[in-house]
């Protein structure tokens, strides 16, 4: 535990098979958990919660860390860094569950739906790295809207702002209140103002 936060680790101490799906299955099934506990909650108190899950993979430095009166098993480094900003970085996009490329690239994709969500940096570092949601969820209007934003987004990342304007202006009929959308609508009208930057700065 950090604070509200809680740090898992997942192929540590012991080596385990597939762990990226490991760690997207926890992430899809606390989230599954949440919104079944957020309708009784809702009912009796009025009261809902949310999280934000972020998840990347990659080397660390792990081990038993402290001093000689204290020491704890946890591990540091860079990816260890990433994977906290990606959570953070939930809260920009409306999502609760957000995983960096090198993750997203090891799952099964029969298993989990995703879709790209931005391309970032995060404050502090040079390296770009794309960003995905993804969800178990296997209904038609989910797998739609995941698609339907995608190639709104691949129409920014070429600069074609009108094209990716009307794709979007499309998905936000069916969808709208998608978060990543109105976010990404809000991308395509200040480039239109102004200058157009395909790889979003995130800072802390």
């Amino acid at each position: 535990y950090i604070g509200d936060c809680i740090m898992a680790l997942f192929n540590l101490p012991s080596h385990l098979e597939e762990h990226e799906n490991a760690a997207c299955h926890a992430a899809t099934e606390c989230a599954q958990l949440l919104k079944r506990l957020n309708k009784r909650w809702k009912s009796f108190y009025n009261l809902e919660l949310g999280q934000r899950i972020g998840i990347n993979s990659g080397e660390v430095l792990a081990g038993n860390i402290g001093s000689s009166q204290r020491l704890a098993f946890t591990c540091i480094g860079d990816n260890v860094n990433l994977a906290s900003r990606v959570e953070n970085i939930n809260k920009y996009y409306g999502t609760s569950i957000l995983i960096t490329e090198s993750t997203w690239q090891k799952i099964d994709h029969e298993i989990f739906s995703s879709r790209k969500i931005s391309t970032v940096k995060v404050e502090g570092k040079n390296i770009e790295t794309s960003l995905y949601e993804i969800t178990k969820e296997s209904k038609p209007e989910k797998k739609e809207l995941f698609k339907m934003y995608e190639d709104a987004l691949s129409w920014y990342d070429s600069n074609q702002l009108e094209a990716a304007k009307n794709s979007l202006d499309k998905l936000l009929q069916k969808h709208p209140k998608d978060m990543p959308s109105l976010h990404l609508m809000q991308r395509i009208e200040k480039s239109m103002s102004g200058e157009w930057e395909r790889v979003e700065a995130m800072e802390k």
